[in-house]
Formats: structure tokens, C-alpha cells, sequence
């Protein structure tokens, strides 16, 4: 089992230098640690009704759209769990926004409470489920 708790620690850590790079703005970094099949679940919240699923490409468009949408952004761990090769993860996200949304205006916050499930395989993250909830702005 000491090999399944190295893992574990690993894909821990991989998960954070995730959210990490989405923080600093570098989606392509983000995108590096990702299996090239990996397919991201979003499940309905206040910004996407519908939710929505999204291929690696479809993340990385995404992830270059949010560059002009937010000024910046941060993920806050408020705790994490990893066994084998999952993942999950209690995220508060702050964003501050670069253009307006509804009523808000540029330079106002958005935050956005998280459950972040990750699935791994062989080291990279394959499967993402994403359970969003917004405060009513």
C-alpha cells in the first residue's frame, strides 16, 4: 500500500500545480498535465444552467477565453483527499473581473465555492468533475 500512498501524494500534488497554473494565467501549463483523453464534467451552476463537457481542446480554448475575462484569480484549497488516483478537492475560487458580467463590472469579484473530483492515469489528470456554486450576484 506504501506504493498506492505515493501516488496518492503525487497526484495530490499534481492537482494543486493545476490550479496553480490556472491561477497564474498559464493554461498551457495546466494543460500539460492533463491525458490526452481527458474529458471535464461541469455539472449545472448560476453561470452555465445546463452545465457542460469539455475536451482537452475545449479546455484549452477556454482557458485562453478566461485570460479576457478575469484580471486575475485565485484557487484557495480549503481541504483536499487523495487515495490512489483520485483526487478531491474543497476550492474556493475569487476571480477578478476584466469585463462586465450581469451587474457586475470590471474590477468586481466573483467568488465561487467547489467540489473538484480528479481522476488520474499514469500521473496525468483524465477525468475532471466540477461542482460549482456561486453566491446570487
Amino acid at each position: 500500500m506504501a506504493d498506492e500512498g505515493g501516488r496518492a501524494a503525487a497526484n495530490l500534488a499534481t492537482a494543486r500545480a493545476y490550479l496553480k497554473a490556472l491561477e497564474d494565467g498559464r493554461p498551457q501549463d495546466a494543460q500539460a498535465l492533463f491525458d490526452p483523453d481527458i474529458v471535464q464534467i461541469e455539472h449545472p451552476n448560476g453561470l452555465k444552467p445546463k452545465g457542460d463537457r469539455r475536451t482537452a481542446a475545449m479546455m484549452a480554448a477556454d482557458g485562453q477565453r478566461g485570460l479576457k475575462i478575469l484580471e486575475r484569480q485565485t484557487y484557495e484549497v480549503v481541504n483536499a483527499i487523495a487515495e490512489g488516483d483520485r483526487v478531491s478537492l474543497e476550492v474556493l475560487w475569487t476571480g477578478v473581473l476584466a469585463i462586465p458580467l450581469r451587474d457586475l463590472k470590471p474590477g468586481d469579484e466573483l467568488r465561487c465555492f467547489s467540489g473538484i473530483f480528479l481522476d488520474f492515469k499514469d500521473g496525468r489528470i483524465v477525468g475532471q468533475r466540477n461542482y460549482d456554486c456561486f453566491p446570487p450576484f
